[in-house]
């Protein structure tokens, strides 16, 4: 079955054109709509053949190019307007592409449910034109059969939507975020505020039945994240709703649903910037009288000169060149492949005019021309507490803040109270004019007020009354966690994270305590964040302890916690194969080859090679797969491939596998006739 969106840009101009007059019309009816999580985090460089990205990026680091091989993804070479000639642009170019897809279909008495989803690229004008390119990206449903008036509660991998079916008890809804204006540098990357993100993938700890050879897959081909003739279950909901449903009348108690996903998409290959382009923050001032402004702080290894930032409404030129605020040094990655050095950093403020007459949608895209990268952030208000204080004879802690946006006050609550943790009613607004106020049974050292479009601010309390002296307390010195002890594997990945420590904390610095058997200490993956790896040695002498310090800093002071990881001994991993199969293989031809097994023991990052060798000729040996990954926690390891060009001439093969202890399976002979 082929994923493909059959009637939903059949007649594409009208379409686009009536979106983007809602896009406008958005603009200026509503002042804020910001989505409540990061969906996708970056888009590539600009294609110079075909003039759309090369690549949309989610917030797990996942890379997608279009998809366009037919075996695997939703692309039709039929539809191309030659068919029979290689794909160019603009003459003979898709009026359509998908960096990725995700559909799910639920049949029921009487009617059915259709969700699409996707990040896809057209035209304005529906012809493939340069200049005309624009993206967005959809959720769409289509659901009949159902009860005309009846209110229905759908729930898909990217929210929950209420809907009511009309008189032919029809729902049809569809989302489209981040049609830019056709030229707008920046406009590619409007759609990372989307409904999409971040991309749905196959759940490999799950399998479907392959239809071809009868054996159950678990991994998608490889280079991709998915299969358009298979439908499988999913991972990476931001919500965990790895399912789609519908609840509703007629449906029954607990409604309809479905886990298994047809996706596509085709893992990027291109070379992926070390983070040369990165947004900090980006804040707003709209006052009473006068010109709003934004503030928008980015990081960049290069210099930066030409920078646009770019919201639904179009281009909004900075008021002028970046301002460097200075250099900083963020730490590379000595175990990635190849090793990431250290990168000094340039920290720059972009100052932008904006424009008064259109209501502002804070979510806006920010694109450096001369590195071809763009990324989206959103505006936020600045919150400033003017009072937080505590009365010593009243015990009544007084708290006032204000917004920089003047024009469309927010709601301001306070929402914490370092370290009593959430004070006063359920109602926590602050009064524009009384403020806030409520009884503590003591005072607490800070206060954190929220502000409904975004801006987050931190006080320390002041201490009043008689013999207060109008004393501040200290903030509460942070307490660090390393988390608990481990015991490794030599020449294992260690994973240690300090994310449980508390408290106001600004930043986190680890360090190995001593050395290992021969001396020596370990590479440390980014020892300022929270969370670090590294490999544990395998040393010359016998492997000792390793024993790492976190030191935690924040206002209240600096804090440290330890955590030791013992060495154990690696058992030997013997692979069994327990299924083997090969179809339309022949000496000198390609086919599908489907490998299944198990390791004993279950070792966590295990990996296998598969070889083939002529029962009759043990020497005349070939590999057909390295690195072959068991799946975490289950033991199993699962091979599929096609078109692997077999170079032994046998009509009989044993297949083995080998671990990473260099144990050997015993053979699993298949006939090849």
């Amino acid at each position: 079955m082929k994923v493909k969106e059959i009637d939903m840009i059949k007649k594409k101009k009208c379409f686009l054109l009536r979106s983007m007059a809602i896009l406008m019309l958005l603009a200026l009816a509503l002042r804020f709509c910001s989505p409540a999580y990061a969906a996708l985090s970056a888009v590539g460089p600009t294609d110079p053949v075909n003039g759309f990205p090369v690549w949309y990026k989610d917030s797990n680091g996942l890379a997608l190019e279009f998809c366009d091989d037919p075996a695997f993804c939703t692309f039709l070479t039929a539809e191309l307007p030659n068919p029979g000639a290689p794909m160019s642009f603009p003459d003979n170019f898709p009026e359509e592409s998908f960096w990725w897809t995700g559909e799910a279909d639920i049949g029921f008495v009487g009617g059915s449910a259709l969700l699409i989803m996707a990040v896809e690229g057209t035209f304005f004008n529906a012809i493939p034109l340069d200049g005309d390119q624009i993206t967005f990206s959809r959720v769409r449903l289509k659901i009949n059969g159902l009860t005309a008036g009846g209110q229905y509660t759908i729930t898909h991998p990217y929210g929950v939507l209420n809907l009511v079916a009309d008189a032919g008890g029809v729902i049809n809804y569809v989302s489209d975020i981040g049609i830019g204006i056709p030229g707008d540098p920046g406009g590619f990357a409007l759609l990372l505020g989307g409904p999409v993100g971040p991309f749905l993938v196959w759940d490999e700890t799950q399998s479907v039945i392959d239809p071809d050879i009868g054996l159950p897959i678990f991994t998608p081909p490889a280079g991709f994240v998915g299969d358009v003739n298979v439908a499988h279950q999913v991972t990476g909901s931001p919500f965990s709703n790895n399912f789609f449903k519908v609840e509703g009348p007629g449906l029954g108690l607990n409604g309809i649903s479905t886990d298994l996903f047809i996706v596509t998409g085709k893992i990027s290959t291109a070379v992926q910037p070390l983070g040369n382009l990165q947004v900090d923050h980006a804040e707003y001032s709209w006052p009473a009288v006068g010109t709003p402004q934004a503030q928008v702080y980015v990081t960049a290894q290069d210099a930066l000169s030409d920078l646009v930032v770019s919201s639904a409404g179009g281009a909004i030129t900075p008021l002028a060149a970046p301002i460097n605020m200075g250099q900083i040094v963020i730490p590379g990655d000595p175990l990635a492949i190849p090793p990431i050095p250290d990168q000094p950093t340039n920290i720059y403020l972009v100052n932008v005019d904006l424009n008064p007459g259109v209501p502002l949608i804070p979510d806006i895209a920010i694109t450096d021309l001369s590195l071809g990268q763009a990324l989206r952030a959103t505006l936020t208000d600045v919150v400033t507490i003017t009072e937080a204080s505590f009365d010593l004879a009243t015990s009544v802690i007084t708290v006032r803040a204000s917004s920089s946006d003047e024009v469309t006050p927010p709601v301001l609550v306070v929402v914490g109270a370092n370290p009593t943790g959430d004070i006063g009613p359920p109602d926590n607004i602050i009064d524009p004019i009384a403020g806030f106020t409520h009884v503590l049974l003591g005072p607490p050292s800070s206060v954190t007020v929220q502000s409904s479009l975004g801006g987050v601010a931190t006080a320390r309390v002041r201490l009043t009354g008689p013999g207060s002296t109008n004393y501040a307390l200290p903030f509460a010195l942070p307490v660090a966690n390393a988390g608990p002890p481990q015991n490794v594997f030599v020449d294992t990945r260690v994973d240690l994270s300090a994310a449980a420590s508390t408290g106001i904390i600004y930043s986190f610095s680890w360090v190995q305590i001593g050395f290992d058997a021969d001396g020596n200490t370990v590479a440390i993956s980014n020892p300022t964040s929270s969370d670090i790896n590294f490999i544990f040695p395998n040393t010359v002498n016998a492997p000792l302890p390793l024993t790492f310090e976190v030191t935690v800093a924040g206002p209240g002071g600096i804090n440290t916690a330890q955590v030791v990881v013992t060495p154990v001994v690696a058992p030997p991993v013997i692979p069994t194969i327990d299924r083997a199969a090969a179809k339309d293989v022949a000496p000198g031809g390609k086919g599908e080859w489907r490998i299944d097994g198990t390791i004993s023991p279950i070792v966590a990052g295990a990996t296998v090679d598969l070889i083939v060798f002529d029962p009759d000729n043990p020497g005349v040996t070939q590999t057909l797969a390295t690195g072959v990954v068991v799946e975490a926690g289950l033991g199993i390891f699962q091979f599929g491939e096609k078109g692997i060009t077999l170079t032994i001439p046998a009509t009989t093969l044993n297949v083995i596998a080998i671990s990473d202890t260099g144990n050997q399976s015993a053979p699993f002979l298949i006939d090849l006739q």
